[in-house]
């Protein structure tokens, strides 16, 4: 059986787990510089030592409120799509859990509006992981990002 290790970040009360492959940096963004016309899950464009990233909220992507004023500052998490350098920004980045590949359960037991984000889940000692892609993130998906009236279908 092989084994592969996920970075669990926290977007609101939610667990996602991101392949350690794909992850880059895990990093405090600046301010990060509007991009015109973008959709809204773009906050704009940042500098991480010399390289230009393109900053993602999470939790606009999932249609959930902004991080209260008193909150601890948010993280992100870097990851290269394609060629092009995403900074995914999150709430918390949690710690690094090594799963064994058939430990990862199909989503098909989500709501359907979670399909295009969510590519597995996993049961852990703290709750749920939805184990997800940084690019399901960063594509659109308008019929499958969750979205609308989160607090009564939470999943975990």
């Amino acid at each position: 059986m092989s084994r592969e290790d996920f970075l669990i970040v926290k977007v609101d009360a939610y667990r996602f787990g991101l392949a350690t492959r794909h992850v880059q940096d895990v990093f405090h963004p600046a301010a990060a510089t509007p991009v015109p016309h973008a959709p809204p899950e773009i906050v704009g464009l940042l500098n991480l030592r010399g390289r230009i990233v393109t900053a993602v909220c999470a939790r606009t992507k999932l249609g959930l409120p902004p991080l209260a004023a008193d909150a601890a500052p948010a993280k992100a998490v870097c990851a290269d799509i394609d060629g092009d350098l995403f900074g995914l920004i999150i709430d918390e980045a949690v710690e690094v859990i090594s799963l064994e590949e058939d430990a990862i359960l199909s989503p098909s037991q989500l709501a359907p509006r979670w399909a295009g984000l969510v590519t597995g889940l996993v049961r852990t000692e703290d709750g749920l992981v939805l184990i997800s892609r940084p690019e399901c993130f960063v594509t659109p998906n308008p019929r499958s990002a969750p979205g609308g009236a989160m607090p009564a279908e939470r999943v975990a």
